[in-house]
């Protein structure tokens, strides 16, 4: 044996540990590596799914430390790279596919719509909703092929709006009932504003697609929008009153408020009455409680015509319109009243 020789080199033990160790780091590197590409093929498919792809950025990431460490790992022993920088390509590969899906699927949904568009700028059939649903109720024929496919704007007095997925519905009072409008919501439409009070005039703009054939007065709009008031609101007709004797009022929620509540309420009624009480709610409205007993009529004015209300006085006859909303615990409710003259 030569005395420039290892005595490790000829130590069969240190041989096999050696190779033990080796191989243990060879299984690693393999682990790490082949983790990684499972990890990348598994991204690029999620990846390619909509809506659900942003979730492959998560195990893309991941996957790419997993082999970066595992070629790290590599190049201290100088060998066993292939699988670590293979599935760093494919989880590279995987963001890659996973932010092109986001921003396929952001720009669809975002991207202005012509026919959208074309219904928020666009010329419009300016209506009264009492007009509509008198046209609707006397020749459906005619009425849908004035309307249909037409950029209408209706205006009336609105009952409440809801949302009912995928639409959201507007209810106005008319003269002898209430005329729904079911509003498929636009790409970039808002959520429509549910705080109207109930008898406000109210804006549904969009494109007319047609009278229910299941649902009774429902007219379906698509893309719509809900706005309040409109300049062209005092060149149309809002629905007249239905002038109703207080007595006949109470007598008949007094009876059955089931049965009055389909009689009456969603209804603009003109009564007249004495005034029992005024007083303001919490928000400032002036409200006036008609007759002594109970039930009772609770009129609530908005803030527009608190000057006229100021100037009654308990005991004055008054005669006023207003949406009926039903009966609560002592009164019958009517709500956005208006003082007539």
């Amino acid at each position: 044996m030569s005395r420039f020789e290892s005595r490790d080199d000829q130590d069969p033990i240190d041989h096999a540990r050696r190779a033990r160790t080796e191989n243990r780091q060879a299984k690693t590197i393999s682990t790490l590596g082949i983790l990684s590409i499972i990890g990348g093929v598994l991204s690029i498919a999620v990846g390619l799914i909509p809506c659900v792809g942003s979730l492959a950025m998560i195990s893309g990431f991941v996957g790419l430390i997993l082999g970066g460490v595992g070629l790290l790992v590599a190049g201290q022993y100088q060998h066993g790279k292939g699988f670590p920088i293979a599935g760093i390509v494919l989880n590279a590969l995987s963001l890659v596919v996973s932010a092109a899906m986001v921003y396929f699927v952001w720009s669809s949904v975002t991207a202005p719509n012509p026919d959208e568009e074309e219904v928020k700028r666009g010329t419009a059939i300016t209506i009264g909703a009492e007009r509509l649903a008198t046209e609707f109720g006397t020749n459906p024929a005619k009425a849908d092929a004035t309307y249909n496919g037409k950029i209408v704007e209706v205006i009336g007095r609105v009952v409440s709006v809801d949302w009912e997925y995928p639409h959201f519905v507007v209810k106005f009072a008319s003269g002898g009932t209430v005329l729904s409008f079911r509003c498929e919501r636009g790409n970039n439409t808002l959520n429509p504003p549910t705080d109207f009070s109930i008898g406000e005039a109210v804006t549904v703009r969009g494109r007319c697609t047609g009278v229910g054939q299941t649902l009774k007065n429902t007219v379906f709009f698509s893309r719509g929008i809900v706005s309040r008031g409109s300049p062209a609101e005092a060149a149309v007709e809002l629905p007249p009153a239905v002038v109703t004797a207080a007595t006949k009022l109470l007598a008949d929620y007094g009876v059955s408020r089931t049965e009055a509540d389909s009689v009456y309420r969603g209804r603009y009624l003109e009564i007249t009455a004495t005034i029992h009480r005024i007083s303001q709610n919490p928000t400032g409205r002036y409200e006036l409680l008609l007759n002594a007993a109970t039930p009772a009529i609770g009129c609530t004015f908005p803030h527009t015509d608190a000057g006229r209300v100021q100037k009654l006085k308990v005991g004055d006859t008054v005669t006023l319109r207003g949406t009926c909303v039903g009966s609560g615990k002592h009164a019958v409710e009517l709500q956005y009243c208006t003082l007539v003259e």
